[in-house]
């Protein structure tokens, strides 16, 4: 899922996700791939396990994201990988 970035603070990086919301949808994924030059992150979100979702209207909601780094971002390049 694209995300937006909303604050670095040294290894940590806060994003907003917008994806389909409660009760059915929900971040169930953040892989992350660090380089000397880039940090990639992969956002995947998908139907909560159990969610009975059928018959309930589509909304979209934005939800946060705290990604932790091994080093800080730094000059790195920040890529979002679901693009």
């Amino acid at each position: 899922m694209p995300f937006a970035v909303v604050s670095v603070d040294g290894r940590t990086v806060r994003l907003a996700v917008r994806i389909g919301g409660e009760p059915c949808d929900g971040v169930r994924r953040v892989a992350v791939s660090e380089t000397a030059a880039t940090v990639t992150v992969k956002v995947t979100a998908g139907p909560k396990p159990g969610a009975a979702c059928h018959g309930v209207p589509a909304l979209v909601g934005t939800f946060p994201v705290r990604v932790q780094l091994a080093r800080p971002l730094g000059a790195r390049r920040l890529v979002d990988g679901a693009r």
